[in-house]
């Protein structure tokens, strides 16, 4: 088995349809499974998952009464038989070449990079107007077709591949401590499980031509859950070096965070139509809250 392709899922039945649909009719059995991972969705979107499954050939489901990401995500690791294990977000709808193209870079990808990401193409509702470039990035999107070394911070988990001998060289490679569970949006178990393939010597990198529609939710284009997804950018910062044992970067000390908040203020609540300077203040005071109060 070449490639295991993981969906985690809690009670999306119909994002999940939609993006085994465009599996579907990409699959390869021989070289390609594909694992649904039920993360402790409701008892009707159980049994449905069960039944949506079994409809597609090289497909298994795996149920886990506890919910949380990271936790949906070892298990899939324990379970896959590819040698690289591709992620999909439950609300992503692959490109009708995603397993040609994907199949392709692990043919060609060098052995020094263990994780790459793919492209990350805006399904917006209809009639909205995109959001600014920071914004985009809460919203996990790259809408990139190029190829290209990358930094850590610009690959995300909605479309990302790993190898999986080297996940196996860790215990629990997504840590259970960080990571959504719920509507809680601490993260940060990605990128502290790209820093420990850095620190064994593997690089990433991004390949576009690997690539996904990513659907964007009206409920993310508010001002509400854009400052809260921001607070707990900034909190996960903190937990996330808190987690490597790492000194704490420039970005998670709290003079800095302090002199930033001030400095953005005024631009940040009068006159920020892409709410680039709101998104780094709230950040920042995710940070400081982390920092003199708790992560919890």
């Amino acid at each position: 088995m070449i490639v295991s392709i993981c969906i985690c899922t809690h009670n999306r039945l119909d994002d999940v349809r939609e993006c085994l649909h465009a599996l579907n009719s990409q699959m390869d059995p021989a070289v390609v499974e594909i694992l649904v991972v039920d993360s402790a969705s409701e008892p009707a979107t159980q049994a449905a998952l069960a039944e949506l499954v079994a409809g597609i050939a090289g497909a298994r489901l795996l149920r886990l009464d506890e919910p949380g990401l990271s936790l949906a995500r070892n298990a899939a690791v324990s379970s896959a038989t590819g040698q690289w294990v591709a992620f999909l977000d439950d609300d992503t709808v692959p490109f009708p070449d995603y397993v040609v193209a994907l199949l392709s870079v692990i043919r060609r990808v060098p052995e020094q990079v263990a994780f790459f990401g793919g492209r990350l193409k805006p399904r917006w509702p209809e009639g909205v107007t995109p959001v600014g470039t920071r914004w985009s990035r809460m919203l996990s999107l790259m809408d990139d077709d190029t190829e290209r070394d990358t930094e850590l911070g610009l690959i995300y988990g909605a479309n990302i591949v790993y190898r999986k001998d080297v996940l196996d060289r860790l215990d629990k490679p997504f840590d259970p401590g960080l990571g959504r569970i719920g509507k809680v949006l601490l993260g940060g178990e990605e990128m502290k499980l790209h820093f420990q393939f850095c620190d064994m010597g593997y690089a990433p990198k991004f390949f576009g031509s690997v690539g996904v529609e990513h659907k964007v939710m009206t409920e993310r284009l508010t001002q509400d859950w854009v400052r809260r997804r921001a607070f707990w950018e900034g909190i996960t910062l903190v937990a996330l070096f808190k987690k490597l044992g790492k000194p704490y970067p420039r970005g998670a000390k709290v003079y800095w965070q302090a002199l930033k908040i001030l400095a953005l203020a005024p631009k940040a609540f009068f006159r920020d139509p892409d709410k680039d300077a709101y998104i780094r203040v709230w950040s920042s005071i995710g940070v400081l809250r982390a920092r003199l109060i708790g992560i919890s």
